[in-house]
């Protein structure tokens, strides 16, 4: 990884200050695009389609600036790519959560994926569990945590929330510098080392 410097930055007459670096953020990053590849190479099961986060953001703004500007009225719910988490922005615009990636099975069942590399605390995870049990656009939810006791704090919302059937999690290795062991000691990628049972492949 390359950042730019405060010389550099003075080089080119920026008024800008060095970037910084946070450390969790660049290791779920890591791990997030570990996760698109072992999806892409069939870790969750046959694949149909495959969007991230940013994309998803992106989806919705658009439709954001299509309702303000066009005045079409407002836009399906159906139509949007987050989970309402039921509060409003100072905008007066529906609050969405995002995972970080949502996988569509061949058959259309919808799966998000959510790695979780800290704890977000109860009330934060009761907002993002609870927008998943109230859209049943969701078939299933995957956590991927590298902390049993993380794990243990999603099970336990999942139950709160009455989805515990819908919601899944599975351990990853915290080798990798993402969080998912790239090798996982044995030289494979994660889409093979760490491919669920079959028991747990999205259905």
């Amino acid at each position: 990884m390359m950042r730019i410097t405060a010389a550099g930055l003075r080089a080119i007459d920026s008024p800008l200050g060095p970037p910084g670096l946070k450390l969790d953020e660049y290791r779920h990053d890591v791990g997030v695009t570990w996760l698109w590849t072992a999806a892409r190479e069939g870790a969750f099961g046959p694949l149909g389609e495959l969007e991230t986060e940013r994309a998803m953001r992106s989806h919705d703004a658009r439709l954001d600036r299509r309702a303000s500007t066009e005045r079409a009225g407002p836009v399906l719910w159906a139509e949007r790519e987050g989970v309402g988490l039921g509060t409003y922005t100072s905008l007066g615009r529906p609050e969405r959560h995002y995972p970080d990636l949502m996988l569509s099975t061949r058959d259309g069942r919808r799966v998000a994926l959510e790695l979780e590399l800290s704890s977000k605390g109860r009330r934060r995870l009761d907002r993002v569990v609870g927008a998943y049990a109230s859209d049943r656009r969701v078939h299933r939810v995957l956590y991927l945590v590298a902390d049993p006791r993380i794990g243990d704090q999603v099970a336990a919302a999942a139950a709160r929330a009455g989805i515990a059937d819908r919601v899944s999690v599975r351990r990853i290795g915290r080798a990798g510098i993402g969080g998912v062991d790239p090798n996982d000691g044995r030289g494979r990628p994660p889409a093979r080392a760490r491919a669920p049972r079959e028991t747990e492949r999205a259905r």
